[in-house]
């Protein structure tokens, strides 16, 4: 190969060549860095191709029923929306999502921006989970009544690299379709396939589940999780996985209730069946 180059190149195009190898290796780390600058498109794409991985690595949403909807759990580098109409478990949800985190080791980053530190960590105590003895042990990051510009954000979980990531609401400071079309969603997108964190994003429904409409924020994510009361029953709620990339979800809402120290889901009951 090195032969065939020396007697196609002209000298000066041999001695820039040689110069680099100098500093990069070899030749062919020459030319591959060369490539890239000279194709921004098809070479990248093909590089990605060849580094494909056929394994799906999950996470446990840190509820059992609902990990039995989704094979296990939320893929890696997924972001999820979970909505809803007000009270109806989705900041508890989400807690316990990062408390399964924490519990197991995972650098685990909550956004809430409509709340303090203490009203989230009160909330925890209802459940048992003590979220300041996992921000003391350093795998929980708290940042409440976030006042942060999303550039911001994303050079924080870029350096933290958490497992996973809370925003607690979406609503509370974009608008959804404002959102979808700007360049820092895009880079929150790229750092988080990167890093291969799950991040659960909040969002508000006025509508219940049995006629609820989707917005920008549903379209935006790989996977969508509604939550929601059972009619007419004070106790009982319902989950539904609605969609979930890279997963058989079956669309089915099933029930849960709150419990002493979690949510806990019924797969096994049925709720009803959504209008067409």
């Amino acid at each position: 190969m090195k032969r065939r180059i020396n007697t196609t190149l002209s000298d000066n195009a041999w001695r820039v060549l040689s110069k680099y190898e100098e500093q990069y290796g070899g030749m062919n780390d020459v030319i591959e860095l060369a490539l890239k600058g000279f194709d921004k498109t098809n070479y990248l794409t093909r590089l990605g191709i060849k580094e494909f991985r056929t394994t799906i690595s999950r996470i446990s949403s840190g509820e059992s029923g609902l990990d039995s909807l989704l094979e296990g759990g939320i893929p890696r580098g997924f972001l999820v929306v979970l909505t809803g109409p007000p009270g109806t478990g989705k900041t508890t949800l989400s807690l316990q999502f990062l408390v399964k985190g924490c519990r197991e080791g995972e650098k685990s980053m909550y956004f809430s921006f409509e709340e303090n530190a203490d009203q989230i960590c009160k909330h925890g105590f209802r459940f048992g989970w003590n979220l300041k003895d996992f921000y003391d042990k350093g795998v929980l990051e708290l940042f409440t009544f976030a006042q942060l510009g999303f550039e911001e954000i994303i050079s924080i979980v870029e350096d933290y690299r958490p497992a996973r990531v809370v925003f607690d609401s979406m609503n509370m400071i974009t608008e959804a379709e404002e959102f979808r079309k700007s360049m820092a969603w895009k880079e929150f997108l790229k750092v988080l396939k990167n890093t291969e964190a799950v991040c659960l994003m909040v969002t508000e429904k006025k509508q219940h589940y049995n006629n609820f409409l989707f917005d920008e924020f549903d379209f935006m994510a790989d996977g969508i999780i509604f939550l929601d009361k059972v009619a007419g029953e004070s106790e009982r709620f319902l989950l539904c996985v609605e969609k979930m990339r890279m997963t058989k979800v079956k669309g089915q809402p099933i029930p849960f209730r709150f419990e002493r120290n979690e949510i806990i889901s019924y797969p096994e009951e049925k709720v009803f069946i959504k209008e067409k």
